[in-house]
């Protein structure tokens, strides 16, 4: 496979294939655009990139953007169709058990498939490394990159921040800093990170003082959702002189 950039033309087809992988998978549209990429495409046993790896990174963003072990099975299944000669279920249940237990995420720049297709579109489109990627920005994001926040977060808190939060205040009509109420389902949604650590994350972004954090309560009857302020104009990290 060539290494080089994808042309404009390629790239605009690569991002209907992307398209066409959502829609056929009813896939949310903040997975990672190269593993949707990998879901078009059939891999053979001695080729380029091996069958397995690939699989298990596929059930590695599976997890990370929510689904469940039992639907990644039936989106590999669906998957290795089109591999020659196929995995088969047991070797696609090993990988989905191995992804699910070492609750382990990609970045983008850590593995040799992932960095192959990330040729394939242009990173303006992949919301995922936009979030991630020490990126000039307008506004406030500005001062996120110039503070160096990128590096005192991990990849999932920078989703949150980056990704979630904000988009929240817009779907509310809100200004950047506004106070919104937001449940960790909502927040687990958008930016793809596990419901389960969207409370330990707030709490961290709190600690940091990036936002201010109000935990909600769940009740069987009804959920209070949590209230969430982001601090605006961003601040410097603590302790760090700049």
């Amino acid at each position: 496979m060539s290494k080089t950039k994808a042309e404009p033309q390629d790239e605009i087809k690569n991002l209907v294939r992307v398209n066409e992988t959502l829609k056929k998978f009813t896939l949310p549209n903040f997975i990672k655009p190269c593993v949707a990429l990998m879901l078009q495409d059939g891999f053979e046993k001695g080729g380029d990139f091996s069958r397995d790896r690939v699989c298990y990174i596929i059930s590695t963003e599976m997890r990370r953007i929510g689904k469940s072990e039992n639907v990644t099975a039936k989106i590999l299944q669906e998957w290795d169709r089109g591999n020659e000669p196929p995995l088969g279920l047991v070797k696609i249940r090993a990988k989905i058990n191995s992804a699910y237990r070492t609750n382990y995420t990609f970045g983008c720049s850590n593995e040799p498939v992932l960095l192959e297709y990330c040729q394939k579109i242009n990173r303006d489109f992949c919301k995922y490394y936009q979030a991630i990627s020490p990126r000039k920005r307008k506004g406030s994001d500005r001062d996120f990159i110039k503070y160096g926040w990128p590096q005192c977060l991990s990849p999932s808190a920078r989703l949150v921040y980056i990704l979630a939060l904000p988009e929240i205040e817009k779907r509310r009509g809100l200004r950047a800093g506004e106070r919104i109420f937001a449940s960790h389902r909502e927040i687990s949604k958008i930016c793809g990170v596990t419901r389960t650590t969207i409370g330990e994350i707030l709490q961290i972004l709190q600690e940091k003082g990036l936002i201010t954090y109000k935990t909600g309560q769940p009740y069987r009857w009804r959920v209070e959702a949590s209230e969430i302020k982001r601090i605006i104009p961003i601040p410097k990290p603590k302790g760090k002189a700049l």
